[in-house]
């Protein structure tokens, strides 16, 4: 074999070399952007499915607040119906004690008392409750979550 037979052979077994490198180097490549590729698709489902779960909670918490609220105008009717008829009452008595006797004044007086005494404690129970809704409330807004600061 000639000396230029294997100079020929010698560049041809490099360039092949050189581009068995190449591809491989592509390969590589690829298989490094694939890998990359994989992880951004699963870190956007989780996001979505993190999403999802977010959306869902807030939706639930919407349709509980609207089934308060039903129930509270709910209770503020009843209320409403039932402070007309009382009103309707006391106007009566109000206008039956001119002649009334001193005993039906003094029993009248009496029923006044125990119904203002009821009432007092409706209002304090009420208090009590509105504290602890305010307080719920601001533990709530102290403890959600902030945004991070730059």
């Amino acid at each position: 074999m000639s000396i230029a037979a294997k100079l020929v052979l010698l560049i041809a077994v490099f360039v092949g070399g050189m581009m068995a490198g190449i591809k491989w180097h592509a390969g590589q490549d690829a298989i490094k952007e694939n890998t990359r590729l994989e992880l951004v698709r699963e870190t956007e489902r989780a996001n979505r499915a993190t999403e999802k779960q977010q959306a869902a909670q807030v939706i639930g918490a919407i349709n509980a607040s609207r089934k308060r609220e039903q129930a509270a105008k709910a209770a503020a009717d009843s209320l409403a119906g039932e402070l007309d008829g009382l009103r309707d009452d006391l106007q009566s008595s109000r206008n039956d004690m001119s002649g009334a006797t001193a005993d039906a004044c003094r029993q009248h007086a009496a029923t006044l008392s125990g119904l203002l005494n009821q009432c007092a404690a409706a209002y304090s129970d009420m208090a009590g409750k509105a504290s602890g809704h305010a307080g719920d409330a601001l533990t709530l807004e102290q403890s959600w979550p902030k945004p991070s600061q730059p």
